[in-house]
């Protein structure tokens, strides 16, 4: 069968992306270039490019990845560049271009009074008010259970705590506002 009959079936999307990851590898390449290896694949096909995209990594090969999907990004990618408009905004590993500040949202039946209480005790970059739950940035890393202890130890207990670590996504939407 010719690449034209190849061309003519009528492949899932998904397929079409495997064929073009093979394609790409035929030669045996040391850099491979890949546009939106996961555009228009289902949550199971994401995973299985995903992991093929991985497997190629650690045969030792380069790939330049471009995709707006950054979630992907920061499970692939060991680099990532930040463009806007042809302007680089940001380059080098994934961890360094990530702010490394924790983002702790919390509730209690008094956010004013824990507010004033953490405030004491945590060096907060950050404060986001929204209806009942209160977003805060801190500077250093701090264990969520400290943050509880803190609270109960002046009287408030929280309804909800649930930490994390910025996302490239937020770090990319907060750069690209910026430049």
């Amino acid at each position: 069968m010719s690449i034209l009959q190849l061309h003519q079936l009528s492949f899932s999307i998904g397929m079409k992306q495997r064929l073009a990851i093979a394609a790409a590898m035929i030669g045996d390449p040391e850099v491979l270039i890949f546009d939106e290896p996961t555009n228009g694949l289902d949550p199971q096909g994401i995973a299985e490019v995903r992991e093929t995209i991985l497997r190629i990594a650690q045969m030792g090969k380069t790939i330049i990845m471009a995709s707006h999907i950054l979630d992907e990004v920061e499970k692939v990618c060991t680099h990532a560049a930040i463009i806007k408009n042809g302007k680089l905004l940001a380059s080098g590993t994934v961890g360094a271009i990530i702010n490394q500040d924790m983002m702790v949202d919390l509730r209690s039946s008094n956010n004013h009074q824990l507010l004033r209480i953490l405030k004491q005790h945590l060096n907060i970059r950050q404060i986001e008010e929204k209806q009942d739950l209160l977003s805060i940035q801190i500077a250093d890393e701090i264990d969520p259970a400290k943050i509880n202890q803190i609270a109960f130890e002046n009287g408030i207990v929280l309804g909800h705590l649930n930490a994390r670590k910025k996302s490239l996504e937020a770090e990319f939407l907060e750069l690209t506002a910026k430049g």
